[in-house]
């Protein structure tokens, strides 16, 4: 049973996932299937190379960048 899945379609709110091409500890082909089953709005940022450990690293200046964009146009001030 893929306990992941069922929580993941409970979350109502934007998602960034952060998922490293050579992930040893999660693969990526599952972190593309948790993907597809959260809710909108969702981005997937696939980081070539990285490991599970090392996303900062190896995603230098874009990984920054990428939740920076995510931050500031998904989500809202609390009002």
């Amino acid at each position: 049973k893929l306990i992941s899945i069922e929580k993941i379609q409970k979350v109502r709110i934007p998602i960034l996932f952060i998922h490293g091409t050579h992930d040893s500890i999660i693969p990526i082909r599952l972190g593309r299937r948790l993907f597809r089953a959260a809710h909108d709005p969702k981005d997937f940022y696939e980081i070539s190379g990285a490991n599970h450990n090392d996303t900062f690293f190896v995603g230098s200046t874009e990984y920054l960048d990428r939740i920076t964009h995510f931050v500031e146009t998904s989500l809202q001030p609390a009002r």
